[in-house]
C-alpha cells in the first residue's frame, strides 16, 4: 500500500464505477481512508469516494468536498 502518496489528480478514478474502497497505509502523511473513502490527513477535505459505495456519512470535521469527488458514484 502506498505510504508516500502526495496528491490525487482530478479525474484520477474516471471509469472506476466498480471500485469498492480505497486502501492506504496508515503511515501516509498526507491522506487517510475511513470506511473506504479517501480524505486528507486532517479529515477536513473529502478527496474521493469509490464509485461502488452505497452510502456515506461524512465526518463532522469535513469542510470541503473536492470537485469530482463523487464523479463515478451511481
Amino acid at each position: 500500500m502506498p505510504t508516500a502518496l502526495e496528491s490525487v489528480g482530478y479525474q484520477s478514478f474516471v471509469g472506476c464505477q466498480s471500485l469498492k474502497r480505497f486502501m492506504l497505509s496508515s503511515g501516509n502523511p498526507n491522506f487517510t481512508v475511513i470506511d473506504g473513502v479517501l480524505y486528507d490527513k486532517d479529515v477536513t477535505r473529502l478527496v474521493a469516494v469509490p464509485g461502488a459505495i452505497e452510502s456515506l456519512v461524512l465526518p463532522e470535521s469535513v469542510r470541503l468536498i473536492e470537485f469530482g469527488a463523487f464523479q463515478e458514484c451511481q
